[in-house]
């Protein structure tokens, strides 16, 4: 029964340095605005980076930020400059992704044509048309190590969130978490990131929102 026992613990202690090796991190930094940077240590994805410092009495950062990182990918939710600034994209040499209204204005990255499913290494991006004013604007769905990551920009269109089942981590505007909740509804996602903010603040009615700021991180394990 001894030996039972111990093939058993040894085969426990097998399966575990397996699940582990299989596992990997995401982490995640706040740049400011509506700008993550997101890596697995091997492709970089930023929302709606490089913006321009301080456009519109926003988030300052740090230009040492806008340097190239090998793999990148910018994902742009609309042409703003608080949120995309044609200017310091080279700098940062990422394949982009975005509205027309964006990829119209590049000097020189790459970029992937809006399908509705689009691939970039190991991430997938399904583009998801809302509105804000007159302009392009996309929300975005991320699928990437079997996490799921969703990006609302800048729109009102708080219907856009509650139609996506399964969010892992929710990034939201404080002006569509108050929509939710006005609505007597839960704010979806497993992790609430608030974002677009002006510094910090709390969410009354969701308690477990992260306001984070600038240079605040977290990481997240995934299936590898």
């Amino acid at each position: 029964m001894n030996r039972i026992l111990k093939l058993a613990a040894a085969a426990a202690v097998l399966a575990a340095a397996a699940g582990s090796a299989d596992a990997g991190t995401l982490e995640f930094r706040f740049i400011g605005n509506e700008a993550f940077e997101i890596t697995d240590g091997e492709t970089t994805l930023f929302t709606d980076f490089p913006y321009r410092p301080g456009y519109a009495g926003y988030m300052y950062y740090g230009l040492r930020e806008v340097k190239r990182r090998a793999d990148s990918l910018c994902l742009i939710t609309h042409r703003h400059l608080d949120h995309f600034d044609p200017n310091l994209m080279k700098r940062v040499e990422c394949t982009v992704v975005g509205p027309e209204e964006v990829t119209g204005q590049l000097f020189g990255n790459e970029f992937l044509p809006l399908e509705e499913e689009i691939r970039f290494r190991t991430l997938t991006i399904r583009p998801i048309r809302t509105q804000h004013g007159e302009l392009e604007h996309y929300s975005y769905l991320v699928t990437w190590h079997g996490l799921k990551l969703f990006f609302t920009g800048d729109t009102t269109d708080y219907d856009a969130v509650m139609r996506v089942d399964g969010i892992d981590v929710l990034f939201v505007t404080p002006w569509v978490a108050r929509k939710i909740l006005k609505q007597d509804l839960p704010i979806p996602g497993k992790k609430k990131v608030i974002y677009h903010h002006r510094g910090r603040g709390v969410m009354p009615g969701c308690g477990e929102c992260l306001w984070p700021k600038q240079g605040d991180g977290f990481q997240l394990t995934t299936a590898k």
